[in-house]
């Protein structure tokens, strides 16, 4: 326990740029958004306990648009070239006319749990769940089967 007349060095939270005491600061490190953004920085550096527990809950949410915020990174990191083969892999909601790519991890998507095809919540909401693809391999199957009942019934006569 500090006594009232003794002094103890202020800590510098990299995130928020404030000072703290050691109770508040325990030399926690976290990569900083920002220094990843603007200097493509994956350093840790000493965070203050709030701003740890913020990062740590923001860490897996895409938050930040890096187009947006630092455009010219894309030319420089190979990797982030990469992400377009990611579009690849993402899905179109075919229950909307958006050109936006949308993934299954996404927080505003909905997946259909017989063929996994992913929508936006709101679309599936508004088209009262019912899955197209679904409805066009049972409508097709359904063909299917009834060409095969039909050829089965002409192979019997």
């Amino acid at each position: 326990m500090l006594s009232e007349n003794s002094w103890v060095e202020p800590r510098l939270c990299d995130y928020n740029g404030q000072y703290f005491c050691p109770n508040c600061h325990w030399n926690s490190t976290a990569v900083i958004p920002a220094r990843v953004i603007h200097n493509w920085d994956f350093e840790e550096r000493k965070v203050c306990r709030a701003s740890r527990q913020v990062l740590h809950l923001m860490i897996k949410l895409p938050v930040i648009k890096l187009e947006r915020f630092n455009p010219r990174l894309f030319g420089f990191v190979d990797e982030l070239t990469q992400v377009k083969l990611c579009n690849g892999r993402g899905y179109l909601c075919e229950l909307c006319d958006s050109k936006e790519v949308i993934f299954p991890f996404d927080t505003t998507v909905c997946i259909c749990q017989k063929c996994s095809i992913v929508f936006h919540k709101i679309c599936w909401t508004r088209k009262k769940q019912q899955c197209p693809k679904c409805l066009r391999l049972e409508k097709r199957a359904s063909i299917l089967l009834e060409e095969a009942s039909v050829e089965t019934e002409n192979d019997s006569k």
